[in-house]
């Protein structure tokens, strides 16, 4: 469980951006957008640390999807890159 207020306010910062990043990946990969989904909900109950852990999980896969597929919307990858840059602030 959240134990700390600012990983609470961290954390709705996050489930907004991985929002931003699920709609660009939903058209190409209907699992990663699920398990995005999924993380979106932890947002809530997960200490910081876990949903950074998971996260950088998540936009590797998006990462490596964008480099295989490539996206539809070339703004995808300014989502990619702004979570990134989030997750690696929390260490």
């Amino acid at each position: 469980m959240i134990s700390d207020m600012s990983d609470v306010r961290e954390n709705l910062r996050l489930k907004s951006a991985f929002g931003d990043l699920q709609e660009g990946v939903r058209p190409l990969d209907a699992d990663l957008s699920e398990a995005i989904d999924a993380l979106r909900e932890d947002c809530y109950t997960l200490p910081e640390s876990v949903v950074r852990v998971r996260g950088e999980a998540l936009v590797a896969d998006a990462e490596a999807l964008g480099n295989r597929e490539g996206f539809g919307d070339p703004v995808v990858w300014t989502y990619i890159t702004a979570l990134k840059n989030k997750l690696s602030a929390l260490d």
